[in-house]
């Protein structure tokens, strides 16, 4: 029997995951948003496209009380945390997009508090959306995985909303991943950061790599994402969309086209085989959530 999934904060990003969970066999049963028109609107949009009924609903508790195997939580960072407890009282696994919480006015120690609230709960079930690793992946191959990086710059320009300090908090996430990915937990030093309103760029050390993001959104702006690491260069290609989408890289170097799984397709894969495995909680995905979580913390405590 297939999968019935929630999905909380139904718009924008919810779609893709309604895509990818339609296309890998579980059903979205339910949707929560933040009025009750548009939970009203998505669900009947997503009667459209997969043919259907999808419940909606705009008040948290009445969500949870549908018959769900998984949640995705796709609202905004700051309801996150609230997110996350509510499925978890209810024993619902989770899949987040990033980062695993955030809300500006948070200090180091509330950020650790609820993060230790998160790693100790009886039914923690948890993985966090940094799909962009699966680049990485790709890289390491190409290059030699026990190379050490001794710099690594990512560029990533979206059609986001997000301004100035606050575009960190959308895209950092994934660049943190690629450096957790590559070399595990390292100390950060040296931050330094600009930004204006469509952009923001920082470099810092990451151990003893040396490391520059560059992130830009503005909704009518160029989408782009480049991976500069030991002086390599390797940039995103996408063709189609929705369920005609692919995704490669090219080696900027030596034109060579690289063609990849669709990394959010792959890591939402990965989720609904641990939610089928019933997996034991020390193997989900909250340490690297977690992880990545501290990490930005660090770095925006310097903006």
């Amino acid at each position: 029997m297939a999968l019935k999934i929630g999905i909380i904060g139904g718009r924008g990003i919810g779609y893709t995951h309604a895509r990818h969970y339609n296309e890998l066999g579980a059903d979205v049963v339910a949707v929560l948003c933040s009025s009750e028109l548009s939970a009203k609107t998505v669900a009947d949009n997503l009667k459209k496209i997969y043919d259907k009924k999808v419940s909606y609903y705009h008040n948290l508790d009445d969500f949870l009380s549908e018959d769900l195997d998984a949640v995705s939580i796709c609202s905004p960072p700051e309801k996150h945390f609230d997110h996350i407890s509510a499925c978890f009282e209810k024993n619902i696994p989770v899949f987040c997009e990033k980062p695993l919480f955030w809300n500006k006015s948070f200090t180091l120690p509330q950020i650790n508090h609820q993060i230790s609230f998160i790693k100790q709960h009886r039914n923690r079930r948890l993985f966090v959306n940094t799909s962009n690793t699966i680049f990485i992946d790709t890289i390491m191959k190409i290059e030699d995985e026990l190379l050490n990086c001794k710099n690594l710059s990512f560029e990533f320009f979206t059609n986001g909303n997000y301004k100035g300090v606050d575009i960190a908090k959308d895209l950092m996430p994934h660049g943190i991943s690629l450096l957790i990915h590559r070399m595990g937990n390292c100390a950060v030093d040296n931050f330094t950061f600009e930004s204006t309103k469509h952009s923001f760029f920082c470099k810092f050390s990451y151990g003893k790599c040396e490391v520059n993001f560059d992130f830009r959104q503005n909704p009518e702006g160029p989408k782009h994402m480049r991976i500069i690491s030991n002086n390599n260069s390797y940039t995103r290609i996408q063709t189609g969309n929705h369920s005609s989408y692919k995704v490669s890289l090219i080696n900027d170097k030596t034109k060579e086209i690289i063609n990849i799984k669709d990394p959010f397709r792959v890591f939402i894969e990965r989720f609904l085989d641990y939610v089928n495995s019933s997996g034991a909680k020390e193997e989900d995905g909250f340490d690297i959530g977690s992880l990545n979580l501290k990490i930005m913390s660090k770095c925006l405590s310097y903006c």
